[in-house]
């Protein structure tokens, strides 16, 4: 009897569970589920293989030295009792991990421990569970399947709990069947084919070491989708931030069209707060909003920005729309910002034409606002680059947030062309849009 012998029989189990007890360590500083059960099972299963090694060692002595058959038969019943008191704990220790209510972990303890009790009775000579036959022979007794029905319940529990607690990620699901499915062939191998036990606790050993990789996969897969959901939260706040910068810009610059036709004709500015109402109405609606709308619609709240500023303009604002696609998303007040930039400051007061025009291609749609940059806007002494605006930036930035989008100003000498380009896998309209 030598730890030589004791190594070299429990190889594979001890390098497996020194494997299990290295990642345990590199993940000390991170809180994996439970794993201090994991160290109750390693000690436990280290046991068993402590009791397997003496009894098999007692099995060997009853045959070398027959001198010392009958204490030999005594200590093998002792350790090989251990062993099967032992075995069923270690996958309760798993049920417990995962339990989603654990109210009634006392009661998924009751099979272990009725499968001791029964099991502790061959201390006092009982041949309930096995016994030693002629020539130190294992001999099944009428409950030797009691440990076999236990490991059964648990893995069956453990399949049961480990679906129930992790049924969002099916491929992950897939990983607890194998580990059941391994458990259950080494059961069957060491209770129904008589396989040696070092088999048996390999398999448990490595089975363990699965479990613990499977709860550290989903650790991290929780933690990521945490940090995902904050920088969700972050871009939703900062989306809001961005509209509500931008909502008074519109309003302010619309009242003062309305101020201005107040003075001059207010058969016309009754009108236009006709329209005003029509367009708060429909701008607070689009606020509240936070996925992306129909392309259609945001046309509509830019069409009665410029209906409202054409007033304004009179004759001198021509308005252009070709429109080659319209059955997409794009988010809300984005194409508004971008006409009101081209009245402002690229038509400028002397007038000209806008053209709003939208065409695809296999990746992507585009949007373009083009003005003709008429010579009264190269004149004003306070010309304002498009995209030094607040309102474009902040476009450009709500843009890219909510579809990866890019928005690209051009400015040459007959104008400036703003365009919005929108990547067709995510902003166009399709049967599985709003499903």
């Amino acid at each position: 009897m030598s730890f030589a012998d004791y190594f070299s029989n429990n190889y594979m189990t001890l390098m497996t569970i020194s494997g299990l007890v290295l990642l345990m360590f590199v993940n000390r500083d991170t809180k994996i589920p439970a794993s201090r059960y994991f160290c109750v099972a390693i000690m436990l299963l280290l046991a068993i293989t402590v009791a397997d090694y003496f009894g098999n060692y007692y099995k060997f002595l009853t045959v070398t030295e027959p001198d010392m058959t009958p204490l030999a038969i005594e200590r093998r019943y002792i350790w090989d009792t251990l062993s099967y008191i032992i075995r069923p704990v270690i996958i309760l220790i798993e049920v417990l991990l995962i339990m989603p209510d654990k109210k009634y972990k006392y009661l998924c303890i009751l099979p272990a421990a009725v499968s001791g009790i029964i099991y502790s009775t061959r201390f006092f000579g009982s041949d309930l569970t096995y016994d030693l036959g002629d020539n130190n022979i294992f001999v099944g007794g009428p409950l030797q399947i009691t440990v076999f029905v236990v490991q059964l319940i648990y893995l069956m529990l453990l399949l049961n709990f480990s679906l129930f607690s992790f049924k969002r990620n099916t491929r992950q699901s897939f990983i607890v069947i194998g580990i059941l499915a391994q458990a259950i062939i080494a059961a069957l191998g060491e209770y129904v084919f008589h396989y040696n036990y070092d088999l048996s606790n390999q398999v448990t050993a490595f089975c363990i070491l699965e479990y613990y990789m499977y709860l550290t996969a989903v650790y991290q897969r929780e933690i990521r989708e945490t940090a995902l959901e904050k920088e969700r939260d972050a871009a939703r706040n900062e989306l809001l931030v961005l509209k509500n910068q931008i909502q008074p810009h519109f309003i302010y610059n619309t009242l003062n069209i309305i101020r201005s036709l107040i003075r001059s004709d207010k058969a016309k500015a009754t009108d236009c707060i006709d329209d005003f109402t029509h367009y708060l109405r429909t701008h607070i609606g689009v606020i509240k909003k936070n996925e992306m709308i129909p392309f259609e619609e945001e046309l509509e709240n830019a069409r009665l920005y410029l209906s409202l500023v054409q007033v304004d303009y009179e004759e001198r604002l021509t308005l252009e729309y070709d429109l080659g696609v319209t059955e997409f998303l794009i988010p809300p007040l984005t194409l508004e910002p971008l006409v009101e930039n081209a009245v402002k400051h690229g038509i400028g007061w002397g007038g000209g034409t806008i053209i709003v025009r939208t065409f695809n291609d296999e990746e992507y749609i585009f949007v373009q606002i083009k003005d003709d940059g008429s010579k009264a806007a190269d004149e004003e002494a306070e010309f304002e680059l498009p995209h030094n605006g607040i309102g474009i930036e902040n476009t450009r930035k709500r843009l890219q947030i909510q579809c990866d989008s890019a928005l690209e100003i051009e400015i040459t000498d007959h104008g400036s062309t703003a365009e919005i380009r929108l990547p067709r896998k995510v902003c166009e309209i399709n049967e599985n849009t709003y499903s």
